[in-house]
């Protein structure tokens, strides 16, 4: 089911594509995120169950409403 996206959501970004968003990306900009939704649970040190909702990103680049990208092609790492 479809949800709002909280600002607090973590989004989780994998090898190349984590590279990227590295590199094209600063704090304070606004991203459009492709994904599945995963939760994620654990017991604590102080034995307190935790949860997680997370975002696992499939794709993800700057909001073009708010501002301009340039892209280029980005050549893939040797271990692919």
């Amino acid at each position: 089911m479809w949800r709002p996206p909280d600002p607090l959501d973590v989004v989780v970004v994998w090898r190349d594509q984590a590279e990227h968003a590295a590199e094209s990306l600063s704090k304070g900009n606004r991203v459009v995120v492709v994904g599945r939704l995963q939760q994620r649970s654990w017991t604590a040190e102080d034995g307190s169950a935790r949860s997680v909702v997370e975002v696992v990103a499939e794709e993800l680049g700057s909001s073009l409403r708010w501002a301009t990208a340039t892209t280029t092609r980005a050549t893939r790492s040797q271990d692919q």
